[in-house]
């Protein structure tokens, strides 16, 4: 199996989990019986490594929470993509 392949797979799996867990988080806030929060939270997560505006949502919420965040939780950078220009500039 290609490594190429591998990665594309795992960004496929992180980007299902982390849409997945945004839509039970918001079910979550809307039905008493869903814990929603820590869903989206969870979702936000999986999705901070793909796209900027969710890690910089992410940001905004640990500087919101302060001292109730968790220090174990670390935000992940955001992965850049290389241009195909650049590589064959090389």
């Amino acid at each position: 199996m290609d490594p190429a392949d591998q990665k594309s797979k795992g960004r496929i799996w992180r980007e299902l989990v982390g849409w997945s867990c945004l839509v039970i988080g918001v079910l979550g806030i809307i039905l008493p019986i869903i814990p929603g929060i820590p869903f989206l939270v969870v979702g936000l997560a999986a999705l901070s490594t793909e796209y900027r505006w969710v890690r910089s949502l992410l940001v905004w919420m640990k500087r919101k929470l302060g001292r109730y965040w968790p220090r174990q939780i670390k935000i992940p950078r955001v992965r850049r993509k290389v241009s195909r220009r650049n590589d064959q500039a090389l």
